[in-house]
């Protein structure tokens, strides 16, 4: 079964480093998911009922890119963190 969203999310793929890669996209209800785009997503609030992320971001951090925008650390924590 198809994992599903529950909300919209602007994801961007980074790479091991946690770089961006360039590729990037805004997800919704009804899209059909890229497998780089399902991987990036490391939200789990943002998934359907019984739906989660199979591989969490390689360091164990959150890709707060998926994340909706009040749950997203601010700009000041992230400078502060080395973010």
């Amino acid at each position: 079964m198809a994992k599903k969203l529950k909300t919209y999310v602007h994801v961007a793929e980074r790479d091991d480093e946690g770089a961006l890669t360039g590729r990037a996209g805004t997800f919704g209800l009804d899209d059909k998911l890229e497998p780089w785009a399902e991987r990036a997503i490391t939200n789990p609030d943002v998934w359907a009922d019984g739906d989660e992320a199979d591989d969490p971001a390689p360091d164990g951090s959150a890709n707060t890119d998926s994340m909706p925008a009040d749950a997203a650390p601010s700009k000041a924590t992230r400078q502060r963190s080395g973010r």
